[in-house]
């Protein structure tokens, strides 16, 4: 194994910190669209989070889909919003959610990092395949301060298309010359688990927010855990058998 893909929320960023004042600002943005027809609560409800509470569910839409996913889901509940998905206005105003909150730092799931230099010094390159949009995963990246760790940066909108495609990850492994069975891919989703599964990926590590349970989307998984912290011991101890 030579080359370790991460996903980035829910992996690197803590998840809740770091989105959840986001998607709570874009669902009450989609109740003003219906003229608060439909209360943000049901979009809420509908993509998995919680405003009162301050709650992700990790098995959730929002947690494990990308955005598209999220608006295809409230368009169904609330099909007045796709005359608005396409305008340039929804775009803009999408933007300035995420740019306002944008102003907050990330947060980082553990000792992001010193796990990555551990990672690096023990021969691993390093990479990001995420949902999210490039331009906001090289921001929230460039924020912590760890955008140099890694070789390459994929988003959803990359020209790959978007996890559980298997493209962005053959296109990074070609990138760091290498293969997918030599290649291990860290997530906390069905999708980052259906992407390795899909790329014939060496190994995949799940990242529970339930741990030591696995969150539904990992039922099953052999490698397990909270964190990423665990990571240089749990691979030292696979490669040693």
């Amino acid at each position: 194994m030579d080359l370790i893909i991460f996903d980035k929320d829910g992996v690197l960023l803590d998840l809740t910190s770091t989105w959840l004042p986001v998607a709570t600002d874009i669902t009450h943005h989609l109740s003003s669209l219906t003229h608060h027809k439909v209360p943000a609560t049901k979009f809420q409800d509908i993509i998995g989070i919680n405003e009162a509470s301050q709650t992700i569910d990790p098995d959730g839409l929002f947690a494990a889909g990308s955005f598209l996913d999220q608006q295809q889901a409230c368009a169904a509940y609330a099909p007045e919003l796709g005359a608005h998905y396409a305008t340039p206005d929804y775009h803009e105003a999408i933007m300035q959610i995420v740019d306002r909150n944008a102003a907050r730092d990330p947060v980082p799931l553990g000792d992001i990092s010193g796990t990555l230099t551990q990672l690096q010094k023990a021969g691993y390159k390093l990479a990001v395949l995420t949902n999210d949009s490039e331009r906001s995963a090289r921001r929230s990246l460039e924020k912590m301060g760890i955008t140099a760790f890694f070789e390459e940066i994929i988003g959803y909108d990359s020209g790959h298309g978007g996890k559980p495609d298997p493209a962005g990850f053959h296109a990074i492994c070609k990138s760091c010359g290498t293969i997918a069975k030599n290649t291990i891919m860290i997530g906390d989703t069905g999708a980052d688990r259906n992407v390795a599964k899909a790329a014939e990926a060496g190994l995949f590590v799940g990242i529970s927010a339930r741990y030591p349970a696995p969150t539904k989307a990992l039922e099953g998984t052999t490698h397990l855990l909270p964190s990423i912290e665990g990571l240089p011991d749990l691979l030292e101890s696979i490669k040693q058998g």
